[in-house]
């Protein structure tokens, strides 16, 4: 039987598109590095939002003499924005040494 890949003179044909060989086929690429989008085990959104939150974070820690929980911070910082980072602060401080106060 007749190879498909030879001429009607017996000479070889070469194909019109070679398959390619397992060494022509590049490698897939490496899994991507996802530590670039992280610092500290911090998505980068979440960074940002911790640095939104910083300024008024201060100034509840000098208020109360110890920094508030993140939550308290996000729950304040609308009103922070519209009323200022300092009367926020000291309010705060006061809604807490009642608090404690009250039991």
């Amino acid at each position: 039987m007749a190879d498909p890949s030879e001429g009607s003179a017996g000479r070889r044909v070469p194909p019109e598109h070679p398959s390619p060989t397992r060494q022509d086929v590049p490698p897939p690429p490496p899994p991507r590095d996802r530590s670039a989008d992280e610092w500290d085990g911090l998505s980068e959104s979440a960074a940002y939002r911790e640095i939104g939150e910083w300024p008024l974070a201060t100034e509840i820690s000098e208020a109360c003499e110890r920094p508030a929980p993140d939550s308290r911070v996000r729950a304040l910082l609308d009103v922070a924005e519209a009323q200022g980072h300092e009367p926020v602060a000291h309010w705060y401080a006061e809604l807490r040494r009642h608090g404690q106060q009250a039991g």
